[in-house]
């Protein structure tokens, strides 16, 4: 839309606010310049029949009642002290090793264990600077209005100009007013009289050059000089010509100079025939000169970064998620300087129970195998702490069945929630595929002793979320809003109209979708919840959600 038609329509409402009463024109501006909000088809942003009713969590073994013997590629066992089915007391030997080589891999875990720290800080560096970008977007910016007065000039009123043919007259002129002859006469530049000599004679005019005034041109002439030694004054590249000027019409609205050019026209004016003539020349206008006083249109800004909303979400998931396995990775070092630093001690393994001897293998075959030398038993199994989220605690209880996977040998163990803690945790190191907005429980994991697991390694553990159920559906996130603890949506009313519903909603999958449980149905239409049109009230219209996903991008 160009700015005349834009004036034209403001004229109108400017008309309807003096015809219609002021309130009731401000209401008619407003509505003009709020523009409706899509809103899209529910069944193509939700998700239906999900399968993963079960959430997987990590934590670390322990064991109560068992004390399983492993040698590492530096370890070169000397001597086994004990035998298959013997009894065993608290600080027996059991076997004794070779340190040798174990100094030089000390080196090396403490050297790791440095460079994940490092990698950890850069990590988290990494992800405070993508938490801290914005999505990109393209917001009206609204000048604020400024008065414009317009003060009517004098006219005709020469602007500016010398009449020349490059540089002619600027003048000021009315519409109203007549172009005369008289007037037009009064634009030629005054001639001076012709002197007189001392008879009282007019001088001739000298006359034009003749052959014996004209100097000869000889190489030793500069052209700077003339026979005479006088400097030749430079010739006027745009000279006056009293007998011939350039003038350049312009009328301004309401006849002021920071008025909007209305119009444009140029004359040449001719007398050197004795008689007066004009023609008409290009009318067009310096650049500058169309410049005028309006207020500054509204205009569109780009803000945030250059990734869409739902590209930094990707972006902050993947972030925290490194800074998790960072961590992970750093503590799983730390565990394996810790088993190298015990094995600088003096080589010899003592027991740390009274049992009996369960199993001695092959130093060389256990290894290879991945399997204790030595396993010792008083009765007892593997622990494994994990996070339980407080969604789940409706339908997790003692005694359930879960599955954990070794992260070392990958083999797969039955294991049981033997408790839950009823307070939530304050610290928990665990980590669960679930929602992470919500609160986390300490849960305690009991595997047999039959489990070839090992002391202080790490084992996923997989558990029942619940029976699941087939109607739920999940909606992506980027559609709810949260504010104070209660989750809404805004959904196009039965009137046409934009409301806010607020629904109740479950668990979240992969940080992409959320669960909703009440609220909304598949019949519904929902509009992206953030923008300065989107507001209770405000028109609807149905949108395909392609056009938002290609405005978050390209907007």
């Amino acid at each position: 839309m160009n700015k005349t038609v834009k004036r034209i329509i403001i004229g109108v409402l400017i008309t309807a606010l003096v015809g219609g009463g002021v309130w009731g024109g401000l209401l008619l501006l407003g509505r003009q310049r709020r523009k409706p909000v899509n809103v899209y088809d529910m069944n193509e942003l939700v998700m239906t029949g999900y399968w993963g009713d079960n959430t997987e969590a990590y934590g670390m073994v322990s064991t109560t009642g068992l004390q399983n013997v492993y040698i590492s590629e530096t370890q070169q066992i000397t001597e086994i002290y004990v035998s298959e089915g013997q009894e065993i007391h608290e600080g027996d030997k059991v076997l004794s090793f070779d340190t040798t080589l174990t100094d030089i891999e000390l080196e090396k875990a403490k050297l790791n264990l440095e460079k994940l720290k490092l990698k950890l800080e850069n990590a988290k560096k990494e992800q405070e600077y993508v938490n801290g970008l914005r999505p990109f977007a393209m917001i009206l910016v609204t000048p604020p209005q400024k008065e414009i007065i317009l003060v009517p000039e004098t006219t005709p009123q020469i602007l500016q100009g010398r009449g020349t043919e490059k540089d002619p007259y600027y003048v000021l002129w009315n519409r109203g007013t007549g172009l005369t002859v008289s007037y037009l006469e009064t634009l030629f530049p005054a001639v001076p009289a012709p002197e007189e000599d001392d008879s009282g004679e007019t001088a001739p005019e000298t006359p034009a050059e003749t052959p014996a005034e004209t100097p000869s041109e000889t190489p030793s002439e500069t052209p700077s000089e003339t026979p005479s030694g006088e400097t030749p004054q430079e010739e006027d590249p745009d000279p006056i010509d009293p007998n011939r000027v350039w003038v350049k019409f312009v009328v301004r609205d309401s006849n002021a100079l920071n008025g909007k050019v209305l119009d444009s026209f140029g004359l040449k004016l001719d007398r050197s025939s004795g008689s007066f003539t004009f023609s008409v020349i290009d009318g067009s206008l310096p650049e500058e000169m169309y410049e005028y006083d309006m207020q500054e249109e509204p205009y569109y800004k780009a803000v945030g970064s250059s990734y869409t909303a739902k590209e930094l979400e990707s972006m902050r998931q993947e972030k925290e998620q490194e800074v998790k396995n960072t961590a992970l990775e750093i503590e799983m070092a730390q565990v394996e300087l810790t088993r190298l630093e015990r094995e600088m001690s003096d080589g010899v393994v003592l027991s740390k129970l009274d049992g009996v001897v369960k199993a001695v293998r092959d130093p060389e075959e256990a290894r290879q195998s991945g399997q204790p030398v030595v396993e010792l038993s008083a009765g007892g199994g593997y622990y494994v702490n994990i996070a339980v989220g407080e969604l789940d605690l409706q339908v997790l209880q003692p005694g359930q069945p879960v599955q954990v996977q070794s992260w070392e040998s990958y083999g797969m163990y039955e294991g049981v929630i033997q408790e839950i803690s009823t307070y939530p945790s304050e610290n928990n190191q665990g980590w669960s595929n679930g929602n992470q907005n919500i609160s986390w429980y300490d849960a305690k994991v009991f595997v047999d002793e039959s489990a070839q697991l090992r002391e202080y390694e790490y084992v996923n553990v997989t558990y029942s979320a619940g029976a699941g159920d087939e109607n739920a559906w999940y909606l992506q996130n980027m559609f709810i809003r949260n504010e104070g603890g209660v989750s809404f949506v805004y959904i196009k009313g039965e009137d046409g109209r934009l409301e806010k519903r607020v629904v109740q909603t479950g668990k979240s999958v992969w940080g992409e979708y959320t669960q909703i449980r009440g609220g909304l149905t598949m019949e519904d239409r929902i509009a992206f919840p953030y923008g300065q049109n989107v507001q209770e009230g405000a028109q609807t219209v149905d949108a395909d959600i392609q056009e938002l996903y290609n405005s978050m991008r390209y907007y």
